[in-house]
């Protein structure tokens, strides 16, 4: 990192900055036999920026807060670091270094960073303001996947039953995804078997349960919906999830 903004704070000045990224594709098929992919970072501004480029290995927790904090060590960006000139682009060759043959997809997050050199400390000029200098101005987080052959998603709803948070009766939904890739889900559509009604088929859009939501593979979910008025309390047998929307 030191070489680096060294290296960058002897060719230019902070400019203001614009950039973004173009991806190829969002996912390597390894049963394709590709093992790599590039993308494009475009640089909008009229003067250099300093970029760093680093896959981040993804996850969520059960109650849907990502975390891509633990960098990859089967994907590797070239180059990590790097000088782009004014209105210029830089092409990124993004490659799996890890087995050709994987049972469960891996899921990342290609964190660009726009690292920012202020003008004063380019100049020598440190104020109390700028002791640092050197920032994280900017950064886009790119989803990014590996996926083995045959992939495919298994949403399990294992259990479904009345909470109530804060004063309020919600649907407790706790799913797995027992397959071996992910699926993102915009709808819910979940059949239940009730003691009164016998089956009962309902329908959730992303704005019940708070936004799309990404099940990655052999992670488990926790989904809270406002509680049905056609649902007696203790009244849930069996659950099952039987489609996303149309």
């Amino acid at each position: 990192m030191n070489i680096f903004i060294f290296l960058f704070s002897l060719l230019c000045t902070q400019n203001l900055w614009a950039f973004k990224i173009n991806l190829d594709q969002s996912t390597i098929q390894l049963a394709d036999g590709v093992y790599s992919t590039t993308a494009t970072i475009l640089n909008d501004s009229e003067g250099m920026i300093a970029i760093e480029a680093s896959p981040r290995i993804r996850s969520y927790n059960k109650d849907g807060e990502e975390s891509f904090e633990k960098e990859a060590e089967n994907l590797i960006i070239v180059p990590s670091q790097m000088i782009i000139p004014a209105n210029g682009e830089q092409v990124l060759n993004i490659r799996w270094i890890g087995p050709r043959d994987i049972a469960v997809e891996k899921a990342y997050r290609l964190l660009i960073e726009y690292v920012s050199v202020s003008e004063d400390k380019l100049k020598g000029i440190v104020t109390e303001k700028q002791q640092a200098g050197i920032n994280i101005n900017y950064r886009i987080a790119k989803s990014f996947y590996v996926s083995p052959q045959n992939a495919k998603a298994e949403i399990v709803l294992q259990k479904a039953q009345k909470k109530v948070i804060k004063g309020q009766s919600m649907l407790h939904l706790s799913c797995t995804n027992l397959g071996t890739k992910h699926l993102i889900a915009h709808a819910l559509d979940v059949q239940l078997t009730t003691k009164s009604n016998g089956n009962v088929l309902l329908s959730f859009s992303k704005n019940d349960f708070g936004g799309s939501i990404n099940f990655l593979p052999q992670e488990a979910r926790e989904i809270y919906v406002p509680w049905p008025s056609s649902l007696k309390d203790n009244d849930i047998l069996d659950a099952q999830v039987v489609g996303f929307g149309k």
